[in-house]
């Protein structure tokens, strides 16, 4: 990957870097027409960390965001994952998303960098870290170590345009 510098920002301390991702965020998603999907400028509830990339007089290439529980089951509203996710919970459950990575930057092995060090960043906050990995992040989340769900694959998530997986990290490494 060359002369790209990962960063992880807790968001408590280094706010100034929420709007640097999340426009980066916006202008990838909104270059595959979803836009419309991209979280707002406002930083939403429970993201308290972000790991963006950097190059040399680039501005940020690409990034993701980690939450301290999971909004995936409200954000989908598919009564069988909260199920699944209310499995899990007594032993802690955070979440990743949000990975986006500029075009002239896919195929690099940023993603997975990324995801990794996302998942890093979440040792300690539970036993598992869940991600719903899309058609386009399926292949970067199983390269990070995430495990897909066999009972929610080919979710229409966030919408029709997607085909969506949920997936897990075990931090304990003894699978599922």
């Amino acid at each position: 990957m060359g002369d790209i510098d990962l960063l992880t920002a807790d968001l408590r301390r280094f706010p100034a870097v929420w709007p640097a991702y999340q426009r980066g965020l916006h202008e990838v998603y909104a270059g595959i027409g979803a836009g419309d999907l991209a979280v707002g400028p406002e930083l939403p509830a429970g993201v308290t960390t972000v790991v963006v990339a950097g190059a040399p007089g680039e501005e940020i290439i690409g990034g993701v965001l980690l939450r301290e529980s999971t909004e995936i089951a409200q954000q989908t509203g598919l009564a069988h994952i909260a199920v699944a996710i209310a499995e899990r919970e007594p032993d802690g459950v955070n979440e990743i998303g949000g990975c986006w990575i500029r075009p002239a930057w896919r195929g690099t092995g940023l993603g997975a960098a990324l995801a990794g060090e996302a998942v890093r960043a979440a040792t300690g906050r539970g036993r598992w870290t869940v991600t719903l990995a899309n058609q386009f992040s399926l292949g970067i989340s199983i390269r990070a170590g995430f495990v897909p769900d066999a009972r929610f694959r080919d979710l229409p998530f966030p919408d029709s345009r997607f085909r969506s997986a949920l997936c897990w990290f075990d931090h304990h490494g003894e699978g599922r």
